[in-house]
């Protein structure tokens, strides 16, 4: 066993470990926000530095690639998909942060009042990172700007400490800004949290900004920022595609175990020709998607893969993964639709996860517009 085989082994042992302690809690942090977020699980992933396995070691990472990560995220996510998401966000919105940031600022967080060196952060995880939707405007004022509007959706807002939010300069040319803001700055106000369909754990919220001032430097990224901030976010869909998948592994399992412990007269359930076709089915899913896995995440280290390719790659897995998890569910019969055995939970988290990085329809539209654009070129 080679040395990079062991540190896969060693990341993914560490995730089983983690999946374990988020086992007992899962389906009672799914309450949220009727129930207390539950703070341990990201204190004891930020303990474990599973956020930042892909980012440099310059910058707290442990620098293991995007694969590393997404295994990671894909384990996690057989368990308890939400605090793997949380996971996914707080790396997207850090590894954005860097790239954003001048070489010579290797703690972007320096802006942030205080002493904490890891805070949570929001990032607008369910907006296409191509056209955000923030109606965020920015005025310069002097050496500082002043934001007014909203910015919807915001991942991890409820919980975070700090947000990236994009707005558009009010000054011909309409460009598109990125801002690093507090969330307990005057001026923010931050909605009550949004009951979602599924990533529940994962929290989500609105922001709302008016006449906040903020020093030039919580602008990112100069004239270049939106297509960093796009760029960054292409990287991490590989990952997505491993959470969806992780959900999926967790479904599968489940029902296989069902299928094969539960009898319908004189045989066990998986021995009926339907059953074995459901399951087939979701297996045939999870093989492609596996296999897949490792070239899209070396190809977006390597920054070889077209956009064009991971978006694609993205709908297609997802889509497929959110239809086998309602197999899923119907493959445990009445059981399949309780909360406790958690698989309509998963069936709901595989379903929230196909609007990351916006809908699926208009994601579909995309693939064909970009090789559209790129013939044109």
């Amino acid at each position: 066993m080679g040395k990079g085989d062991q540190e896969f082994l060693a990341i993914e042992q560490l995730a089983r470990r983690f999946a374990a302690e988020l086992a007992a809690t899962s389906l009672r942090d799914d309450a949220y926000p009727f129930a207390p977020w539950n703070t341990h699980n990201w204190q004891l992933a930020a303990e474990l530095g599973l956020a930042g396995i892909a980012l440099p070691e310059s910058c707290g990472g442990s620098d293991q690639g995007t694969l590393a990560f997404a295994r990671m995220l894909q384990v996690v996510a057989a368990t308890d998909a939400s605090t793997a998401t949380v996971l996914f966000t707080q790396a997207l919105a850090r590894a954005t942060l860097l790239a954003l940031c001048a070489a010579e600022s290797p703690q972007p967080y320096a802006m942030l009042s205080g002493q904490a060196s890891d805070p949570l952060l929001a990032y607008a995880l369910y907006d296409d990172p191509d056209e955000p939707s923030s109606t965020l405007v920015a005025r310069r004022a002097g050496d500082n700007y002043l934001l007014d509007g909203e910015a919807a959706q915001l991942a991890c807002l409820p919980v975070a400490r700090a947000c990236l939010v994009t707005a558009t300069l009010d000054e011909p040319g309409a460009q598109r800004l990125v801002f690093l803001i507090e969330t307990a700055a005057a001026g923010v106000q931050v909605s009550e949290a949004v009951v979602t369909l599924g990533l529940r754990a994962c929290p989500m919220a609105d922001l709302m900004v008016r006449e906040l001032r903020v020093p030039a430097a919580a602008c990112l990224g100069g004239a270049d920022a939106a297509r960093l901030y796009a760029r960054a976010a292409e990287r991490f869909r590989p990952a997505l595609v491993a959470l969806s998948l992780g959900v999926l592994r967790g479904s599968f399992d489940l029902a296989y175990a069902y299928a094969r412990e539960r009898r319908q007269g004189k045989k066990q359930i998986v021995e009926h020709h339907m059953v074995q076709e459901m399951l087939s089915d979701m297996l045939c899913v999870l093989d492609t998607g596996e296999l897949a896995l490792p070239a899209a995440c070396s190809a977006a280290d390597g920054s070889s893969a077209s956009a064009t390719e991971l978006v694609a790659l993205q709908e297609l897995v997802t889509a497929a993964c959110a239809r086998a998890t309602t197999d899923g569910v119907q493959l445990l019969g009445g059981n399949g639709y309780m909360h406790d055995y958690g698989q309509e939970k998963r069936m709901r988290d595989a379903k929230q996860l196909q609007a990351v990085f916006g809908s699926s329809a208009s994601r579909r539209l995309s693939v064909l517009e970009r090789k559209l654009r790129a013939d044109q070129e």
